[in-house]
């Protein structure tokens, strides 16, 4: 923070922000960023993977929402978007990255909005 901050003060400083998955992949690099503005703001549009979540996040958020008696989907999607842990007791996945939460929020989505799975190819091909 007091490196971000000392930048600030000189002339045409500019940063890029790049975010990696854990295994150091990137998955989005920003554009220079001007430091010498008093407020600073940054929207990152980071991609979603399209590979579908493994099976073992399914059964350890299943496990999940059994243990902790969460049987609405309001519950579900708060579960899933902060950054409490996920898995019962025998669950064996205690943490789930926020990669593969954003990824079974996008997956439930889908199911909801498209149940017979015929829109999705389309717009690949578009």
């Amino acid at each position: 923070r007091e490196r971000l901050l000392a930048l600030r003060h000189l002339p045409d400083s500019r940063l890029s922000l790049r975010v990696e998955t854990g295994e150091g992949h990137a998955l989005f690099t920003s554009r220079p960023i001007a430091l010498d503005r008093a407020d600073v703001e940054v929207t990152l549009a980071v991609p979603i993977s399209e590979k579908p979540v493994a099976g073992n996040a399914w059964a350890a958020l299943a496990e999940h929402l059994r243990h902790a008696r969460i049987g609405h989907l309001n519950g579900v999607v708060r579960l899933l978007s902060g950054d409490g842990a996920i898995g019962g007791p025998t669950a064996g996945l205690a943490n789930v990255s926020i990669l593969t939460r954003q990824a079974m929020l996008d997956e439930m989505e889908q199911a909801f909005l498209d149940p017979t799975c015929s829109a999705r190819p389309a717009a690949s091909r578009a």
